[in-house]
């Protein structure tokens, strides 16, 4: 095979979130409508020469007449871009995710399916309350395409809210008490995945300040030390902090299974083993007849909002959280 040339790929996907929130009065598991909307999609993914990108359902079943802007029975009948423009994409999300569209406190043990929580239990599987876009690449080369940076932050300033219940421990480790006024961060609580069919890369914030990790939960009633090292003061036990403190405090209970959390491993850091990044995608050869370029593969990115995170508050009132992903595409 002759030698690739390197190219690079550096797409830059923003998102801008509102974040709804449903009061202090009722913790979220409890009450899990009006939880979030889209308010609107600030994107833009733009490709080096040689690299296509499109956003889309793939539907083998479609005639030719029947098919749609973002729906089609062949990757080559896709629209095609080398920018994919933030109309493209808030059109992607206005028409093929349901209308009125609002996240839901969920949690995830894979990063690709979905369960909601009921009073007393998790709850079945569910196929609304995230968001999921299918982003498809192109390119007439040999590339691997992979993930190298998130960022995730509220707005500006960030939202407050006003404790309704005596006293709890927030996610900092600080005692609020009836009456006082926190800060909540919306962003703490958000999972990004990328799953290319067969393997899922989860991110989430790092700790830092008022974030912890939850990875992949555990025993939720057990000590959590960030650092490994014993006795420092930085160990935590995450269902006496943040909101499930708040809900202790507020019904003297701790939510049903929080001993037995399973969440999806998560990675704070996408280029802690590679400076390229965390491999996400690899293009498929010998896809001209398909795709109408030799090299053609498929991915689903996943957001949602993590309801066992202990960041997840349900007091998080007309805010916003801003997302960005770059991808990087590298020789094969």
């Amino acid at each position: 095979m002759r030698k690739i040339s390197r190219r690079l790929l550096l797409s830059s996907l923003t998102v801008l979130l509102t974040v709804i929130a449903l009061g202090t009065t009722t913790f979220a598991w409890f009450t899990i409508t009006n939880t979030a909307r889209i308010s609107s999609f600030e994107t833009q993914i733009a490709a080096e020469e040689g690299i296509e990108i499109a956003i889309g359902i793939i539907n083998p079943g479609l005639a030719d007449g029947d098919e749609t802007k973002f729906e089609v029975n062949s990757p080559a009948n896709l629209n095609w871009v080398t920018t994919l423009t933030a109309a493209d994409v808030e059109e992607y999300i206005q028409t093929h995710i349901e209308s009125g569209f609002r996240f839901e406190h969920l949690t995830s043990s894979d990063g690709r399916t979905f369960n909601t929580f009921t009073s007393d239990a998790v709850g079945g599987t569910v196929l609304n309350g995230y968001v999921k876009l299918p982003i498809h690449f192109r390119s007439g080369d040999v590339y691997t395409i992979n993930w190298t940076a998130v960022s995730l932050s509220g707005g500006t300033p960030l939202p407050t809210w006003v404790s309704d219940v005596d006293s709890f421990t927030n996610v900092n480790g600080n005692t609020v008490n009836r009456g006082d006024t926190i800060t909540v961060d919306p962003s703490n609580a958000m999972r990004i995945s990328f799953d290319d069919g067969s393997n899922v890369v989860a991110y989430e914030k790092p700790f830092a300040g008022s974030n912890l990790v939850l990875g992949t939960g555990g025993d939720l009633s057990a000590e959590v030390d960030p650092d490994g090292t014993p006795a420092n003061g930085d160990e935590y036990v995450p269902q006496n902090v943040g909101a499930h403190s708040y809900y202790f405090a507020k019904t003297n209970l701790y939510p049903d299974g929080i001993t037995t959390v399973n969440t999806i491993a998560t990675t704070t850091d996408l280029t802690e083993s590679s400076v390229d990044g965390t491999t996400v995608l690899t293009l498929a050869s010998g896809q001209q007849a398909t795709a109408g370029m030799e090299y053609y593969a498929q991915g689903d990115i996943y957001i949602w909002i993590e309801g066992w995170d202990p960041n997840a508050f349900n007091a998080i009132l007309d805010e916003y959280v801003f997302i960005s992903f770059t991808f990087k595409g590298v020789d094969a």
